[in-house]
């Protein structure tokens, strides 16, 4: 959460978040799979219930914090519509668990449907995505691990997305200009140079995805996730 906090002191325009849910069902905001590298506890976090997740405590590079695992409503509540959302759906595989239901339950909850880009590497998610509600803006990622070189575009279309977010080494300007002249907006991630910032700028891009939302404050970029 202070990492949330600090970056909308900085003036982010968005926070991206990756979610997963739990033994009992809550969208708990946490990047792996499972809680060994970045929390005191161990195993699989859909093994855990809420309740055993609380008592665990983030640890960074730094040493162990005090902070515990963020739910999404959590995070939304601590947000207070001071920045848009970028909720990242972590899956192994296709699931089973109506997380792309619980997702858009919660941000009807909240009214935040039109502030809410939903994303994933899965294509499938997508599409439930897309057919639960299709004015939910949605975005495909594409990593340099993508086997199907040159069928971005196609799988994106497949899934109903209507962005593409694309890893950085992937951002070619023609590329870029190619994927909006067919109407999907153009997000890049991984973006923590200031010359690269520049550089997606200048292309056009429709936002960039940083760790490092301080290198962007001076950067005209239309739209600012960190």
């Amino acid at each position: 959460m202070a990492a949330f906090k600090a970056a909308i002191e900085l003036g982010a325009h968005g926070i991206e978040l990756d979610v997963r849910t739990c033994k009992t069902g809550e969208l708990v905001v946490f990047h792996d799979p499972t809680l060994g590298r970045m929390t005191n506890g161990r195993g699989f976090i859909k093994n855990k219930t809420l309740a055993e997740l609380k008592e665990l405590r983030i640890k960074t590079h730094d040493g162990m914090t005090g902070e515990q695992l963020p739910t999404l409503k959590e995070v939304i509540e601590l947000i207070d519509d001071r920045a848009l959302l970028n909720v990242e759906i972590k899956t192994n595989g296709l699931p089973k668990n109506g997380i792309e239901n619980k997702v858009v339950e919660v941000l009807r909850h909240y009214g935040i449907e039109d502030k809410t880009i939903i994303s994933s590497f899965n294509p499938l998610v997508m599409r439930r995505i897309s057919k639960i509600d299709n004015q939910l803006l949605t975005g495909l990622l594409i990593d340099k691990s993508f086997k199907v070189r040159r069928a971005e575009i196609l799988l994106t279309k497949f899934s109903g997305a209507k962005a593409i977010h694309l890893e950085k080494s992937l951002a070619k300007e023609t590329f870029i200009k190619k994927v909006q002249t067919l109407g999907f907006y153009c997000i890049v991630w991984g973006v923590n140079d200031p010359a690269a910032m520049e550089r997606l700028t200048n292309m056009g891009v429709e936002a960039i995805i940083t760790d490092k939302p301080d290198l962007l404050k001076n950067i005209n970029v239309s739209l600012q996730y960190a």
